[in-house]
């Protein structure tokens, strides 16, 4: 007799967001006078796709243009993320994607920083498992009509990938930008470094008295609020720690 398949468990990590409507970034950096500094900080997360470091300069542009930003840090600060040696979610000293941090600000006392991650390499290995047939004699017969519906399945690689082997890895990517926002002022960051954040360096002040938000795009959005929630797991385990209530 043939066994029957197991059903998959169901969802569970389906969640609703209540709390008060967002006002945009235009509000909060209008709350800084050349008297009273005001920093904003702003995490930009990409969706599906072989995305690479700077996909979303077009999104900063306007952004910049709109909210009347008009002093730009030539300097774009890198950094190539890895897992801490005390990760809880993934392998130690892994690398975890890139982040590029980037400074606006202008005469009233108005600063955004943007902290743009890349995990998109962390998947490369599953997207190349499936590219054998993009090129050579395979590629040229194809119809039209093939190659856009084997795009479209092959868009499906990131979401399977996140819910199976590399969930682990993009979210530690996550959590290690989420980490770097809170790590201090412009001048404390790193021009360029291949290194791990550890919470337990976050400043409080930065935490307490700036304005964090973030933006995402498909998976991104799953992931950062995969993330938020594991990162609340962490709570006890942090508060317990004096340097990070410090």
């Amino acid at each position: 007799m043939e066994k029957a398949e197991e059903k998959p468990a169901p969802e569970t990590s389906m969640c609703e967001v209540t709390g008060p409507e967002f006002t945009g970034l235009d509000k909060t950096l209008k709350t800084a006078t050349p008297t009273s500094h005001k920093t904003t900080r702003l995490v930009i997360v990409h969706g599906i796709g072989p995305q690479l470091p700077g996909h979303s300069e077009r999104l900063q542009r306007n952004l910049i243009r709109s909210l009347g930003l008009d002093s730009i840090d030539p300097t774009v600060k890198t950094i190539a993320q890895k897992a801490p040696r005390d990760a809880k979610t993934t392998a130690p000293d892994v690398d975890l994607g890139s982040l590029r941090i980037s400074r606006y600000a202008n005469a009233q006392g108005a600063e955004l920083l943007t902290f743009e991650l890349t995990y998109a390499s962390l998947l490369d290995d599953e997207r190349k498992a499936i590219a054998f047939d993009e090129y050579g004699i395979s590629a040229k017969a194809r119809a039209d009509l093939n190659i856009s519906l084997k795009g479209l399945i092959n868009s499906f690689t990131d979401p399977l990938a996140y819910g199976g082997t590399k969930g682990d890895a993009i979210r530690g990517s996550m959590l290690q930008a989420l980490c770097w926002v809170g790590r201090g002022e412009w001048a404390d960051y790193p021009t360029a470094a291949h290194e791990a954040c550890a919470w337990q360096d976050t400043k409080r002040n930065v935490i307490h008295d700036d304005d964090i938000m973030i933006s995402t795009h498909s998976l991104g959005s799953k992931v950062a609020l995969d993330s938020l929630a594991t990162l609340g797991t962490f709570r006890d385990s942090l508060g317990k720690d004096p340097k990070t209530r410090a």
